[in-house]
């Protein structure tokens, strides 16, 4: 599932699929990640948040040793979210910026206000003691704007600043 419908996704995230893993599932994969010697676990999607059975799989993983980071584009967090994440073992938060310019990076995730929300994350995951980590895909629409990209990634106090290529599929 996805809140937001960025043109370039090549998942269809709007409904669930018929397919996904259940609660009791994922618990079970993480347990064999476990075994395997797998350290961290980023849970991703799509909107991890509009699972409703996300903050179970990442108490599960936490609570087994595991350091938890979730991928989200940012819409979705608020404070009450941020603690529940902080009580359930997450340690870090990926958010998505793709451009400073808020049209751009909003055309990109193809929803409206999303850049002022995954920034609004950033600092609410700030301010809850969250790990953030800020994620960029370089295209030729902001590859001139990548170290300005950095530059926020540090005034914010990014713990990471991860920069991706769009690939093609």
């Amino acid at each position: 599932l996805c809140n937001l419908r960025c043109p370039h996704c090549y998942m269809s995230a709007g409904a669930s699929a018929e397919n996904e893993l259940t609660t009791e599932e994922c618990f079970g994969l993480i347990d064999e990640m476990k075994a395997l010697g797998t350290e961290m676990l980023i849970l991703t999607g799509g909107e991890p948040l509009l699972r409703k059975d996300i903050f179970d799989i990442a108490t599960y993983a936490s609570q087994r040793g595991i350091w938890v980071v979730m991928g989200s584009n940012g819409v979705l967090i608020t404070d009450k979210v941020a603690r529940k994440m902080v009580a359930c073992g997450v340690k870090g938060v990926a958010v998505s910026i793709d451009s400073i310019d808020p049209e751009k990076h909003n055309s990109f995730r193809g929803g409206p206000n999303s850049w002022e929300y995954s920034v609004r994350a950033i600092d609410v995951c700030k301010a809850n003691g969250l790990e953030v980590l800020v994620q960029t895909t370089v295209m030729d629409m902001n590859y001139d704007e990548i170290p300005e990209l950095i530059a926020f990634a540090r005034e914010k106090g990014a713990w990471s600043f991860n920069l991706y290529f769009l690939v093609q599929t």
